[in-house]
């Protein structure tokens, strides 16, 4: 899943990290942001993409390596493939360079916390978020 979710970002939506930090404002105090906005907006998409149920599954399947590929082998769609193979590879904490990979962010180091997603989309404005998304669909209309 995490493969064709690459390809897709990488063949359309090569500039959505831009879309969401320009076309949506950041509603946090400057000073504080540790996390760039579309950091956030992404993990909340993996979060969803994942099933994960609660955010504070994030801590746990999305932060530990080791228990994020552990979840993915126990999902139908990824039961077939040959992903024992490279265990190792996340367990050596990979997983936050494919993530940087897929979502083209360069300046990953770790994940933000279900509270900080939480606490960021309670104070985003709807619309903005509508913007993206409005190009997100011209896109994969013209294209």
């Amino acid at each position: 899943m995490l493969n064709q979710l690459h390809k897709i970002i990488n063949r359309y939506f090569e500039d959505l990290p831009q879309w969401i930090n320009t076309l949506i404002t950041d509603p946090r105090q400057k000073e504080k942001i540790v996390y760039k906005l579309d950091i956030i907006m992404f993990t909340g998409i993996l979060m969803y993409l994942l099933q994960l149920k609660a955010r504070r599954q994030i801590k746990f399947k999305l932060k530990r390596p080791d228990q994020l590929i552990d979840f993915i082998l126990e999902t139908d769609e990824l039961k077939n493939n040959n992903l024992k193979d490279i265990t190792a590879k996340y367990k050596n904490n990979i997983l936050l360079q494919n993530i940087t990979n897929i979502f083209g962010i360069t300046d990953l180091t770790n994940l933000p916390d279900g509270d900080t997603i939480n606490n960021c989309y309670k104070r985003i404005d709807v619309s903005e978020v509508e913007k993206v998304i409005r190009k997100i669909i011209n896109k994969l209309i013209r294209s």
